[in-house]
């Protein structure tokens, strides 16, 4: 995983994230609630109504993160092998794009403008890391030997040579 939902919780803050993860079905869980969901802490002060919004807002939460981590491998297959090793994954930026990528895919209507630039910006990082035009960064990993839909092939001992067929010829 590129980024977690203690990331999101970060970078985007906890009222951001209460109000966006939050199913409309389901009362708005607080900031306060949202934090303490996130980080595993106790909510007895809350209601059993609360407490599901809440873990139903985690739900949401890490279903846009693993989206998020599939389009990213959908990019980077191409060119890297996956998955990347973990110190690749931190010395780069990636989790900062996957977070950009799930706040995007939370947001059901009326993605702001920031959110929008960030996801478009991202979205040319990962064409720009497919195409070879950017780099993951000083870890970064090798290159796969094949590009999307190529075949491998790898020789493997020659059967005949001189000394195989030193009696037929």
């Amino acid at each position: 995983m590129y980024a977690t939902a203690t990331n999101l919780l970060t970078w985007i803050g906890a009222k951001e994230l209460a109000e966006i993860a939050t199913p409309d079905d389901l009362i708005q869980i607080t900031p306060t609630l949202m934090r303490l969901t996130i980080q595993g802490d106790a909510r007895d002060a809350y209601t059993q109504a609360e407490q599901d919004a809440a873990d139903e807002s985690l739900v949401r939460i890490e279903a846009a993160l693993g989206d998020a981590d599939r389009q990213i491998d959908s990019y980077l297959a191409s060119r890297y092998t996956l998955p990347l090793a973990a110190e690749v994954i931190t010395g780069s930026i990636l989790p900062r794009i996957c977070g950009d990528i799930a706040r995007w895919l939370l947001f059901d209507n009326g993605v702001t403008k920031e959110v929008g630039e960030r996801y478009d910006r991202a979205v040319v990082y990962l064409k720009d890391l497919q195409s070879g035009d950017a780099q993951l960064g000083e870890e970064s990993p090798e290159v796969s030997g094949t590009s999307a839909g190529e075949a491998d092939f790898e020789a493997g001992s020659r059967v005949f040579d001189d000394d195989t067929l030193q009696g037929f010829i």
